[in-house]
C-alpha cells in the first residue's frame, strides 16, 4: 500500500511539474544535478478499527533539490507552495486521498517536504 501512495505522489509531481524534472522514490542519482524530486517514505502506521477495517497512515518527506543558482531559496520557496497544493489531494486507484499535516522546512539547501496520508481499508475475510 504505501508504494500505491508513493506513486500517487510521483504522478501528482509528473503532472504538475512535467518531464523535465526527475523523480524517485528508490534511490539519488550520483550526478544529480537538480531540479530533482525525491520520496522519501518516513512511517508506516496500522490502527485497528471494528469491522474488518484498519485505519493506515502513511508520512512522506519529499525532498526537492533545486537547479544551483543565485535564487535556490526563491525557487525552494514556490516549489513548497506548488506542492501545498499539488500533494493536497493524490490519486490512487481506489479513489483521492487527502493529504494531511502539510509542512516544508529548507535544510542544507534541500526542500524537504512533509505529509500524512491516511487511508481506511476493510480486511477481506
Amino acid at each position: 500500500m504505501i508504494g500505491m501512495v508513493a506513486e500517487g505522489i510521483s504522478l501528482a509531481i509528473r503532472k504538475a511539474f512535467g518531464s523535465a524534472v526527475g523523480i524517485s522514490h528508490e534511490e539519488l542519482p550520483q550526478d544529480l544535478k537538480g531540479p530533482y524530486f525525491f520520496i522519501l517514505p518516513l512511517m508506516a502506521l496500522e490502527e485497528p478499527h471494528p469491522c474488518a477495517r484498519s485505519l493506515y497512515q502513511y508520512s512522506f518527506d519529499v525532498h526537492y533539490f533545486p537547479l544551483q543558482g543565485l535564487h535556490k531559496n526563491k525557487d525552494m520557496l514556490a516549489v513548497a507552495e506548488k506542492l501545498r497544493d499539488v500533494l493536497r489531494v493524490i490519486q490512487l486507484s481506489d479513489g483521492p486521498v487527502r493529504g494531511i499535516n502539510l509542512q516544508y522546512e529548507i535544510i542544507d539547501n534541500v526542500l524537504h517536504f512533509l505529509v500524512t496520508y491516511k487511508i481506511f481499508v476493510t480486511e477481506r475475510m
